[in-house]
């Protein structure tokens, strides 16, 4: 048997570099390698992690299943890996005074 560690919900910065280590171990002592199954393109598998530099435009949801074998046996998991939407950029000032400028006007709204 081949015990891999679950990889769940990877979030990562649109147009940023994606690395996440994968850990996985045959009961048997055999070495275990990696395989990407199905993943959005330009990800690979790399020295036992997953390598992607997302595109700077494409924020959203995206779906990875990476195999890991040890030769005789294999298992798989699968990912979620979210790409958020680069971030806006305003300082802490202008992000404050953005809010006080929505509260102001949701506050006309509710009179």
């Amino acid at each position: 048997n081949i015990a891999f560690d679950a990889i769940g919900r990877l979030d990562v910065t649109a147009g940023k570099l994606l690395q996440h280590p994968l850990h996985a171990s045959s009961e048997e002592g055999r070495q275990v390698s990696y395989e990407l199954i199905d993943g959005p393109r330009g990800m690979k598998i790399d020295n036992g992690r997953i390598v992607w530099r997302t595109p700077a435009d494409a924020a959203g949801t995206y779906y990875a299943t990476v195999a890991a074998a040890d030769g005789t046996i294999s298992t798989a998991e699968s990912a979620e890996i979210i790409a958020i939407a680069e971030e806006l950029g305003f300082t802490r000032a202008e992000a404050n005074s953005l809010r006080g400028a929505y509260r102001d006007k949701l506050a006309e709204f509710k009179r």
